[in-house]
């Protein structure tokens, strides 16, 4: 069990405090801004990184995971799997790039964006495109167009930080 909480703390997602144990994360504002900076540097940064190992495989993969998540959005009511399938097309940008320390930050990142990602509410509009955004951005990298790749991620990234910014506003009292 100490092992498991260590992980969970290691990820960020739990809190140890002295003597009283430990406690599943909230993420705030500062955190959610943190991350969203975080993302805006990283992705473009794994793009960029991956000028010249773009092989059939990974555009394979990248079509592949954009139709789940497209069938995710659309057939499941979960956002759970929706946030999980949009993290696994993540993910397989990073890896390609054979840069360990990047997927390693990008890993360490996701368990947090996990969290925040999957409790935030159904937007039918996001549910609508983002399987398309995605079919997009899979495209441009499979010709090629890095920086149109790295302007749809931009636009990516934005668009759901800016959802989730504005549900956390509607939620104050």
């Amino acid at each position: 069990m100490r092992a498991v909480i260590a992980q969970l703390e290691q990820e960020g997602l739990v809190e140890t405090i002295w003597h009283r144990g430990s406690r599943v994360i909230k993420l705030d504002d500062h955190d959610l801004d943190e991350l969203f900076d975080l993302r805006l540097s990283l992705d473009p940064l794994a793009i960029r990184s991956l000028a010249g190992k773009v092989s059939e495989d990974v555009v394979a993969e990248l079509h592949r995971l954009a139709e789940v998540i497209d069938t995710h959005a659309h057939h499941v009511d979960n956002r759970l799997d929706v946030t999980n399938a949009d993290l696994d097309f993540d993910e397989a940008i990073f890896r390609p790039t054979n840069n360990k320390r990047l997927l390693k930050i990008w890993r360490k990142l996701r368990a947090q964006l996990t969290l925040l990602l999957a409790t935030r509410k159904s937007n039918p509009t996001y549910l609508k495109t983002v399987g398309h955004e995605h079919v997009e951005l899979s495209t441009a990298l499979a010709d090629g167009a890095f920086d149109d790749a790295k302007t749809l991620v931009r636009d990516h990234i934005e668009v759901v930080f800016t959802q989730i910014r504005s549900q956390r506003e509607s939620q104050e009292p």
